[in-house]
């Protein structure tokens, strides 16, 4: 698991940076960059309150699984059609649903794994190799861009997530999670809406940036809202 979030996160540092830079350089306009933002951010409005009621019906490791090697093609897409403005608006929003998908199942996978007691130090070594992996590629990323173009950039991004899945096909979860009472889809969602409106933990979580998707947040307060998952 801790191999497979760290080669992701990798990719996902050099995406950001390069997707960035090829806009401006397409569109030369700071607005530009700003849609490349907002194509981000739209999926994670639209499908996050339902990503966690969908994961709890499907297995966990395969939607990690499929989430990479979907985010493997469209990193690869990229290569090929990163020319083209609305082509990285589609790719980007494409991406952004992929990891809409990973990061729940990733997250509810994290308690299987190890007991309470070490659970506060596992979302630590994760989440800080993320901030690592930010602090040490987002200036080489920006270095390769002016080197060698946005190709390679977009190679090492789809490279990260299929790393990210070869490690993933040999996670066993050695204990699957009590069944639970379900309703319908969307009356399960809007289950998980009415206890984050009702409990002051979990809505000071859900208020941080991005929300409970988020690898910025503190070890312990993701170690929380994993537990109360």
């Amino acid at each position: 698991m801790w191999a497979a979030r760290t080669a992701s996160q990798w990719g996902d540092v050099v995406a950001t940076v390069t997707l960035s830079l090829l806009v401006l350089d397409l569109t030369g306009s700071a607005l530009g960059v700003s849609a490349v933002v907002a194509v981000e951010i739209v999926p994670v409005l639209l499908l996050a309150p339902f990503a966690g009621t969908l994961v709890d019906r499907l297995p966990r490791v395969r939607v990690m699984i499929a989430a990479d090697l979907l985010r493997a093609v469209l990193a690869t897409a990229l290569i090929v059609a990163g020319g083209h403005v609305v082509a990285v608006y589609l790719i980007a929003f494409g991406l952004s649903v992929g990891s809409v998908l990973f990061h729940p199942a990733a997250h509810s996978a994290l308690p299987a794994l190890v007991d309470d007691r070490q659970l506060v130090a596992a979302n630590s070594g994760i989440w800080t190799a993320a901030v690592l992996s930010q602090i040490a590629l987002a200036p080489l990323a920006g270095v390769l861009y002016a080197a060698l173009g946005p190709g390679p950039a977009f190679g090492i991004n789809a490279a990260s997530f299929l790393v990210s899945a070869a490690a993933l096909a040999g996670l066993r979860l050695p204990a699957a999670p009590a069944p639970t009472r379900r309703a319908r889809f969307f009356a399960d969602a809007a289950a998980g809406a009415r206890l984050l409106a009702g409990d002051r933990l979990l809505r000071a979580l859900g208020a941080g940036p991005h929300g409970a998707g988020s690898s910025r947040r503190s070890p312990r307060a993701r170690a929380c809202s994993t537990r109360n998952a």
